[in-house]
């Protein structure tokens, strides 16, 4: 149970007064954790992602809550929360403006509650009015069971579709989607050997160096997180940045951008590789990052992702697992995208590295980047085995009007 709190003027603070009003205790954050993600199929962590903005939600008088055991749960929360599930807030409120000025996001697997705590939810939805909810979907279980129950007690309901006409077909809804590419290294005995991208890194600088284009125009380098300049850092970040103000005019409700704190954390690591295509500056110096991808080989450190769900995927355990949350390009830089793939490609594999490379991919993104992927690691890795990129997993994201 919660710490009973006061604030300043010796008031009850919000989350005792809802803990007060409730039956049962307010559940812990990591008690939520693991009812969420209990039997978690997919490769995306469910539920709120950090103790911070979970403090935050059942601290405000709006958020939903149903009882399960002997607890209280937040099961249905506001859209000024949506960073705390990974949607992008304001595209959110964008698309769900024509249905209701209440917008929400199911905060809980609906599918594995049982029957009295799906009426409650039911019931949350109702007393609401009017109501847009937001909710992600593996194989279809979470708009099977909502119908279900939805449809038991005669609510009406119906989707308004995510899409995108730029996607190929039959991918037009607003989805991600996960895959995974091997290299194996020929030699049977370095097969057993695992390279960690600090270790790439290193022999980058022995035995590479920086690759300097056929026209000379740019460069790429690689750069252990841990060793980048704070210079470094607020160039990468204004391309960054720059690159989802395009992203954000497609339909999907999923932020793919991090805010500058979770950026930097996982980026200054020794666990994160950058690789970095350099444009010259007014100087003719190779300082200005044109394009980067990175690398990050402890798959702890993207809090979104499900590392159970990665390990048992992983068919060689002798692999170093890596995931690279993509590429990101200025507007000039869009050309150079095979440059830091095929960089990273040849450190790791000349290093000796056997590695399953993780990435995700959007509705859009999936008919482009995979290939992109197998073109440039595959033909830096002249010496190792490559399996082509597999699809591994896909999530759903859907939008409800609900009356």
């Amino acid at each position: 149970m919660l710490n009973e709190k006061t604030n300043n003027e010796g008031n009850i603070t919000s989350v005792e007064q809802i803990e007060r009003n409730a039956e049962f205790p307010i559940v812990d954050f990591n008690s939520y954790v693991d009812i969420c993600n209990y039997n978690n199929d997919s490769s995306r962590r469910r539920g709120i992602l950090s103790p911070e903005m979970y403090a935050d939600i059942i601290g405000d008088p709006t958020t939903g809550f149903i009882n399960y055991g002997e607890s209280c749960i937040p099961v249905l929360i506001d859209i000024k929360h949506g960073l705390a599930m990974g949607y992008d807030t304001e595209k959110c409120r964008k698309y769900a403006e024509d249905l209701s000025e209440n917008i929400k996001i199911l905060a809980l697997p609906f599918h594995e509650l049982n029957s009295d705590e799906r009426m409650q939810v039911v019931e949350l939805l109702k007393s609401s009015g009017e109501t847009a909810i937001y909710f992600s979907d593996h194989n279809n279980d979470e708009s099977r069971a909502l119908s279900d129950a939805l449809d038991k007690v005669g609510m009406y309901y119906q989707e308004k579709p995510l899409t995108d006409p730029s996607a190929s077909t039959g991918d037009e809804q607003a989805a991600l989607y996960l895959y995974a590419c091997e290299v194996e290294q020929n030699n049977p005995e370095k097969r057993d050997k695992r390279v960690t991208l600090k270790e790439a890194v290193e022999y980058y600088k022995e035995h590479i160096g920086p690759q300097v284009s056929v026209n000379g125009e740019v460069i790429t380098a690689l750069i252990l997180g841990s060793e980048i300049t704070d210079e470094q850092v607020e160039k990468i970040w204004e391309v960054y940045k720059s690159i989802f103000e395009e992203l954000g005019k497609k339909n999907h409700p999923i932020s793919m951008e991090d805010s500058r704190e979770d950026f930097l954390a996982l980026l200054r690591t020794e666990n994160t590789m950058l690789s970095i295509v350099f444009s010259k500056d007014q100087k003719n110096d190779y300082t200005e990052p044109a394009c980067f991808a990175f690398f990050v080989d402890d798959l702890n450190k993207p809090g979104w992702l499900n590392t159970r769900y990665l390990q048992e995927k992983n068919n060689s355990k002798n692999n170093t697992m890596i995931f690279t949350p993509g590429i990101v390009s200025s507007a000039q830089g869009i050309s150079y995208s095979s440059l830091p793939i095929g960089l990273f490609a040849k450190a790791g594999c000349e290093s000796g590295m056997n590695a399953t490379i993780y990435y995700e991919n959007t509705n859009v993104s999936k008919k482009y980047i995979p290939k992109i992927v197998d073109r440039c690691i595959s033909r830096s890795c002249v010496d190792s085995n490559y399996t082509r990129s597999e699809l591994l997993d896909q999530t759903k994201y859907r939008l409800l009007s609900i009356k």
